[in-house]
């Protein structure tokens, strides 16, 4: 009896980043016999026994032999005669029950009707079904090498818990992959896991992740529902190369970014560069949407091109620790405002700054030495004294002020020459006034019909280049631009009522006057535009009257506007 056992030689990624030849690629022809083994089947022996030697396959062989099936390669299993051993009866009548033939069926990947292949280590090999959406069957522990890759049918892919590997190229060019779902239980990625899945949307690593490969993720066009967990260290030379809708956050765990990871993401628009970092490799940012950039002390070199072409990019600052910038390490970029280092000069690569907005400033400090040479002197430089900036204000307060204002008031900051007020009304921020004189500030166009909100920054001037720099606001407040309530609210008894007076407000149009006589309900008594006396005609002899009065003003539109509530007031009539 013969027994086929088919094979197929995928070749991997080489060094120099040239693709594999996939095994849809191999051509009638191509395949070559791998070796013929030859295994002596008997009632005496069982076929796992035997060995060939002469017919064992190099290491090198070894390495390209992927588990695959291929119509092309076949060893051939011949029926031989028995081999001669001495053996117990017990170990003869164990092999009688497991002739060569149920032992090879045992060993050997086997394909469902779903079109799943499955290897008797639990390693899904390829997926022929034409399926849509697919669910991985729940013996599966680990997705093979190129299993799903090129599939054009295939829109969703749910794995079950237990799978702890993707091996390279397992979802490779699927053009139509939208989402797979990957179990807590994932540990690992292989290389181009997902390249070239250009419809990919949304994809959850889990915490057991520790590395993203080279080329995960790349031209993956569509990828924006993503999180990078917190137990990634590395992310691979061009992981999310070309992911132009990619707008994520690099953990603080991260250790290491390669070559072109994030080049030609458009969209994202923020960095965190973690604290650990010594090195930005070469063209790590290239291209994307970044608009501000702040690395990290620990920064000693700056790749090649690493945020070169980044269109957005308006401010990019260096702490002291940087070294060198390498080759168009900061160039095309055209809206470049403000490059700023802490330190002395670096050493700068060719063609830096070059396409860079012509206005742009480089930003030193005074003390800062190497910026007096070349090629430093070919650029505008702007220097900079070690300014403190104050603390916050404390005790910050608001109340009405009166017809369409808010008075604000703060203890000092210690430093600050003079503060920034800036206010948020109808939903929309910003700056309101400033004042350098004492702790007060009034807003007079605050809104009357809405609360208006206030921030304060304390500042101090920079020296050099006159500029204002603020501190920290750590407290808002709020109020109403009304008329605040009445001072001095009084009841007395008169013949035939109850006699109420009050301070006059100022930008008071009139008062009005609510209360609750005995066994009354709370409503509306009367009102004056004149003085600030009132006399209540019908309050009570035989029990309290309860007294409230409100100041108002009237809008532009004639609409009266109630200002704040004061302490209430009780008296009986005569």
């Amino acid at each position: 009896m013969q027994v086929g056992i088919s094979l197929s030689l995928v070749g991997m990624l080489g060094v120099n980043g040239t693709l594999p030849v996939l095994a849809a690629e191999v051509k009638d022809g191509d395949s070559a016999i791998i070796s013929e083994v030859q295994k002596d089947t008997s009632e005496d022996v069982q076929e796992s026994e035997v060995k060939n030697e002469e017919t064992q396959p190099t290491e090198e062989g070894q390495q390209q032999v992927t588990g695959e099936t291929d119509s092309n390669v076949e060893e051939q299993v011949e029926d031989k005669t028995p081999v001669e051993e001495e053996q117990t009866a017990e170990q003869s009548v164990e092999k009688q029950e497991s002739p060569a033939e149920t032992e090879i069926e045992k060993q050997e990947s086997k394909k469902s009707q779903d079109g799943f292949e499955i290897n008797s280590d639990g390693a899904l090999v390829s997926y022929t079904g034409s399926a849509t959406r697919v669910v991985v069957p729940s013996n599966v522990k680990k997705i093979g090498s190129v299993a799903f890759s090129q599939n054009e049918n295939i829109k969703e892919v749910v794995l079950p818990d237990g799978v702890t590997e993707i091996s390279g190229y397992g979802f490779y060019q699927c053009s139509n992959l939208e989402e797979v779902v990957l179990p807590d239980s994932m540990t690992k990625l292989g290389e181009y896991t997902f390249y070239g899945c250009t419809s990919l949307r949304k994809v959850n690593l889990s915490e057991g992740i520790t590395e993203i490969p080279n080329e995960a993720f790349g031209k993956c066009h569509q990828l924006t529902d993503f999180t990078i967990p917190n137990s990634v260290k590395i992310i691979g030379a061009m992981a999310f190369s070309s992911c132009s809708e990619l707008n994520v956050t690099i953990p603080d765990g991260v250790e290491a970014i390669g070559r072109y990871a994030f080049s030609s993401c458009g969209k994202l628009k923020e960095i965190t560069i973690p604290a650990s970092f010594k090195v930005i490799e070469e063209g790590a940012f290239h291209g994307t949407g970044v608009e501000t950039v702040i690395l990290p002390e620990n920064i000693k070199e700056v790749g090649a091109s690493a945020f070169g072409s980044c269109k957005n990019l308006k401010r990019i600052e260096f702490q002291s620790g940087v070294k060198s910038l390498g080759e168009a390490a900061i160039n095309n970029n055209p809206n470049l405002q403000r490059v700023v280092f802490k330190g002395d000069a670096p050493s700068l690569g060719k063609y830096m700054f070059l396409g860079t907005n012509k206005d742009f400033v480089i930003e030193v400090p005074r003390k800062a030495k190497g910026y007096d040479q070349e090629p430093w002197t070919n650029y505008k430089i702007v220097y900079t004294e070690d300014v403190k900036l104050p603390e916050a204000v404390t005790n910050l307060k608001s109340v009405s002020a009166g017809k369409q204002k808010v008075k604000l008031t703060w203890d000092a900051s210690e430093g600050a020459e003079g503060y920034l007020i800036y206010a948020q009304k109808n939903g929309k921020y910003g700056y309101v006034g400033m004042t350098t004189k004492g702790t007060t500030f009034t807003d007079t166009k605050a809104l009357d019909t809405d609360y208006n909100y206030y921030w304060v920054f304390p500042y101090v001037t920079d020296t050099n280049t006159g500029k204002m720099l603020p501190g920290k606001c750590t407290k808002y407040v709020w109020a109403k631009g009304v008329i605040p309530a009445v001072q001095n609210l009084k009841a007395s008894s008169v013949k035939g009522g109850v006699k109420l007076t009050w301070t006059e407000q100022k930008d008071a149009e009139g008062y009005l006057v609510y209360g609750q006589r005995a066994g009354e309900k709370y409503g509306y008594v009367g009102m004056t535009t004149k003085g600030t006396t009132f006399t209540d005609t019908k309050a009570s002899k035989t029990a309290y009257n309860y007294y409230w009065v409100f100041p108002y003003h009237k809008d532009s539109q004639g609409n009266m506007i109630v200002g704040g509530t004061p302490k209430y007031t009780y008296g009986r009539a005569l």
